[in-house]
């Protein structure tokens, strides 16, 4: 007999990408923002699928390239450095998981992903979203900038 193949290893989500486009709540304001940093809060970091596939409040994340910076076109190895991503909260989920979270005084969020695994977390809201506006199913703003490209990666 034949042995059966090898399933391939399965994550615990799929991610619909909506190019040229900004992540916004159902309603269609700005959604609550989070972006990486590094250990000391010093360094911004790039989350994306691996941290929001282990985190419940985590709908999305969203991503910023801009090509010109200061007047200049980037060259092709200077484009990583000039990409933000944030990752899109769904705030009845992240009040529900509070109690998970340790925050220091600068304002930055301690998460525990797993035994030996911490990640510092930023909120990035000036004033322009909240955590009183429920995400829902999440909805998507069409947006054309000639030097910056937004694309908004939607949890399934």
């Amino acid at each position: 007999p034949t042995p059966e193949p090898t399933p391939e290893p399965t994550t615990c989500c799929t991610y619909k990408e909506h190019k040229n486009t900004q992540c916004k709540t159902e309603s269609g304001t700005k959604p609550f923002l989070v972006y990486l940093t590094d250990r000391l809060g010093r360094q911004r970091l790039s989350p994306g699928p691996w941290e929001c596939n282990r985190l419940k409040w985590c709908r999305g994340y969203m991503s910023q390239q801009s090509t010109r910076v200061g007047g200049r076109d980037l060259a092709s190895n200077e484009l990583a450095a000039h990409r933000k991503l944030w990752l899109v909260v769904d705030p009845d989920l992240w009040k529900a998981e509070l109690h998970k979270f340790t925050r220091d005084r600068r304002g930055f969020f301690k998460i525990k992903l797993r035994r030996n695994v911490e990640k510092n977390f930023k909120t990035e809201c000036n004033g322009d979203c909240s955590m009183e506006i429920p995400y829902g199913e999440g909805s998507f703003l069409r947006v054309h900038f000639p030097t910056t490209f937004w694309d908004c990666y939607q949890k399934e």
